[in-house]
């Protein structure tokens, strides 16, 4: 990311354009949004012969942006870009962490995948692929955002078209269910309206379950927010979306977007 972007005469660099973006203390995403999102991030690169992935990490949390940007100004811009092992080692990271929290991922790339035993020539396209249509399957949604023009557009289109659990050779604007790839503005006021959006499509109030559920069994279940009991079928409740998720619904939505600190979800295995 140490190249200058949208073109060489521009006073950022991708790195610094991004760093703005999530972090300027007014403006930035993360300082916008960190008492109501839980945000983590994860930094990848890798060399051969040597650890690969390399991953430089905070785990997610409200309130996070002091970590957050603490590691964000202590890295520099690195060349490789093994994105397939790197997404597969975050998704086992969250795996193992069990939450029922509405987990999604944002995948910032400022160049072709290539791999830990191949660091050049941009070969792990493949290897990328499988690793977001894993993720896909396992709950996460994924959305990707390039912040160059290196990463090749067909290569962007097929990731985010995984990300979403279509088929890799849609085209956004053509199919009706391609997903949309991001382009990176080259302003950071065009970058943080796109992170915008982004985050204005993930379903924050989900609620993932860890077994398929019967509609009797989640009517006989209970669900606390901030201590407070949510209805069934009621809107201003919970429903079952689908045998693998909740859904909170009308002012107990509108109360999780704006920060609400807990919500308990029990549902009896009898």
């Amino acid at each position: 990311m140490r190249m200058r972007f949208p073109t060489q005469s521009s006073p950022d660099t991708r790195w610094s354009l991004v760093g703005k973006a999530l972090f300027d203390p007014s403006t930035g995403v993360v300082k916008t949004y960190e008492g109501s999102i839980r945000f983590g991030i994860a930094f990848f690169t890798g060399h051969q012969n040597e650890e690969c992935p390399l991953l430089n990490e905070v785990h997610a949390a409200t309130q996070n942006y002091t970590a957050l940007n603490t590691l964000f100004q202590s890295l520099a811009p690195d060349g490789n870009t093994p994105t397939g092992e790197s997404l597969n080692q975050v998704v086992g990271e969250l795996e193992r962490g069990q939450s029922h929290n509405v987990q999604s991922i944002v995948l910032v790339t400022d160049g072709n995948p290539n791999t830990c035993l191949k660091p050049t020539g941009g070969d792990g396209q493949e290897e990328a692929l499988e690793a977001v249509q894993l993720a896909y399957e396992l709950g996460y949604d994924v959305y990707v955002l390039g912040i160059s023009n290196d990463i090749a557009g067909e290569n962007l289109q097929q990731l985010a078209n995984a990300g979403k659990g279509e088929a890799a050779d849609l085209v956004y604007g053509v199919d009706p269910s391609a997903a949309q790839p991001y382009q990176a503005s080259g302003t950071e006021k065009g970058l943080i309206a796109q992170f915008g959006d982004i985050l204005s499509q993930v379903p924050f109030c989900e609620v993932r379950l860890q077994r398929d559920v019967a509609a009797d069994e989640a009517s006989a279940g209970q669900v606390l927010l901030d201590g407070k009991p949510l209805d069934y079928n009621a809107k201003d409740g919970f429903w079952l979306k689908d045998a693998r998720h909740l859904e909170i619904v009308g002012s107990a939505c509108d109360a999780i977007k704006a920060g609400a600190k807990e919500l308990s979800v029990r549902i009896s295995c009898d």
